[in-house]
């Protein structure tokens, strides 16, 4: 569980202004989002990964295919319908691709805001997500499933890079 401290810090130091000097943030609101049915689905989605992959109880392991904390810019129309039914793949392509046709997650703010939509207050809106990522393979424009990872096994999300990934696409609901 993050703090309304925790969220900002970690929204302020992944949102690098040395590339963009002339946005000054500040956060309006941080609230905290709990669907039962959705965090269910996440430990089950957690759990089968963990277990597949023998990671279960070592938490080095864990913590590689469990990336924790990304983020996912939206904008104010979606927002209330990610917090009801959770992220939805088929809504993949409203932005871009180029990774896969998936959900999209970025370990930086700076990136994930460029998918915010500002509103007419010029507010955006931005989730700060506990995601699987599992084990990842280099994504490409439009791709509907990762590659096969071994026999009938597909990988569980894409990256964009597989040296220091920044975005991680997922197929899962």
């Amino acid at each position: 569980t993050r703090t309304v401290g925790a969220v900002h810090e970690t929204f302020m130091a992944t949102h690098d202004q040395r590339h963009n000097r002339s946005k000054k943030w500040q956060i309006v609101s941080v609230e905290r989002v709990q669907n039962l049915s959705m965090w269910q689905s996440y430990a089950v989605k957690r759990q089968t990964v963990t277990t597949r992959d023998n990671a279960l109880g070592d938490p080095e392991k864990e913590r590689k295919l469990d990336k924790k904390w990304l983020f996912h810019g939206t904008d104010q129309d979606t927002v209330g319908k990610i917090i009801e039914m959770g992220f939805n793949r088929s809504f993949a392509g409203k932005n871009a691709v180029r990774y896969g046709k998936g959900v999209y997650f970025a370990r930086d703010a700076s990136h994930s805001d460029n998918y915010a939509a500002q509103d007419s207050q010029g507010i955006r809106r931005m989730f700060l997500c506990r995601v699987v990522v599992g084990q990842w393979c280099l994504g490409y424009n439009e791709r509907l499933v990762p590659d096969v990872r071994t026999g009938q096994t597909l990988y569980d999300s894409t990256v964009n890079s597989m040296d220091d990934p920044i975005m991680w696409v997922t197929y899962n609901d």
